[in-house]
This record gives structure tokens, C-alpha cells and sequence, in this order.
């Protein structure tokens, strides 16, 4: 499955508020907050929901400035093998 959306902001401050792997509490309202770890040499992030809810995501691949993909490792969602991949495609102009 596959989701995209079309934003007519330039490509660098969609980036900027999206590209950090630990910055979704700014821009998604159920996070309530996300915090870091390294573990067995992936970077971890711990994401707490408003209703008090975790999910833990691994971080598994990054270009920088373009994509990250994240698996999910823990999750109070009945969900099994997701993995995501944010990407920034900019539009170019003919």
C-alpha cells in the first residue's frame, strides 16, 4: 500500500519539519511525545500517544534530506511487520 500527498510548500521546509526521525510530536497531534535510543546499533525512537500509549520504531535505512524507512518493533495497534518509508519526491517545474 501506498499514500502520498501533494503540498505547495517548497521541498526543503516540508523537510524540515518532517525529516526528523524524533520530531513527530511536532507536526502529529496524538503524539504527545518521542524520545531516542540506540539499540544493538539502530537508532530507536519511543513514541507516547495522548491516551498514554507506546510504539517503539527501529530506524532501518536514511538518505539524507530525501528518506528514512522505520519498522515498527512494539505497538499497542494490532499490527504486524510495518514498516514505512518517508520520503520527499519535490516537484520539478516543466
Amino acid at each position: 500500500m501506498s499514500r502520498s500527498i501533494e503540498l505547495s510548500a517548497p521541498a526543503e521546509d516540508v523537510w524540515s519539519l518532517t525529516g526528523d526521525f524524533c520530531g513527530i510530536d511536532d507536526w502529529n497531534p496524538s503524539v504527545s511525545a518521542c524520545s531516542l535510543k540506540v539499540s544493538d546499533g539502530a537508532l530507536v525512537r519511543v513514541l507516547t500517544s495522548k491516551d498514554g500509549d507506546e510504539a517503539v520504531h527501529t530506524r532501518i535505512a536514511k538518505e539524507a534530506s530525501i528518506s528514512y524507512t522505520f519498522k515498527t518493533a512494539r505497538s499497542s495497534l494490532p499490527i504486524e511487520n510495518f514498516t514505512v518509508t518517508c520520503q520527499l519526491n519535490p516537484s520539478r517545474s516543466p
